[in-house]
């Protein structure tokens, strides 16, 4: 990494795990950048206009990784959300079907597999409301989920609170 003095694009969509921060947006730059030591490395632009790219870390070989997505959703999902998180050792992103069933997205960075977690049943007084937005963060070191109920005019946490199980 060397020094790097950039302009983050308003529309960027950026990662972080143990201080390393990812910046990346449509025109497919990926900065990675340690804030605290003011060192940036600009990646190489993956090859496919849209994608997917999130950033982890391999505790076992002390590396982390950047993983950049193909605009192809797996065969269960129809899109994905830009916005990645890193906890308990996966790269998460939210994932869409018109089923509506949706379903979280993870890496797995030291097995590098691919897997699905199932949402939460809700419980509340409307079980057919549907959330307007939806997005994945780490809360406390566990998985957690927001859903903005925007007409109703609340929204929903929900943190997982067993990984893997809903």
């Amino acid at each position: 990494m060397g020094k790097v003095t950039a302009s983050i694009p308003v529309h960027s969509e950026w990662s972080y795990v143990n201080g390393l921060l990812m910046v990346y947006n449509v025109q497919r730059d990926i900065l990675l950048c340690n804030p605290s030591l003011r060192l940036g490395l600009q990646l190489p632009s993956p090859p496919n206009r849209a994608m997917f790219v999130g950033l982890g870390f391999h505790s076992s070989s002390n590396d982390y990784k950047v993983v950049a997505l193909i605009p192809v959703a797996p065969p269960f999902l129809d899109r994905l959300s830009a916005k990645s998180v890193f906890v308990k050792g996966a790269i998460h992103w939210m994932g869409y079907n018109k089923r509506s069933d949706n379903q979280i997205l993870s890496f797995h960075v030291s097995s590098e597999v691919f897997s699905c977690i199932d949402l939460p049943q809700y419980g509340g007084s409307d079980n057919h409301a549907k959330p307007l937005q939806r997005w994945v963060f780490a809360l406390r070191d566990s998985l957690a989920l927001v859903d903005g109920f925007l007409r109703q005019g609340f929204v929903s946490i929900w943190a997982m609170e067993k990984y893997g199980l809903a």
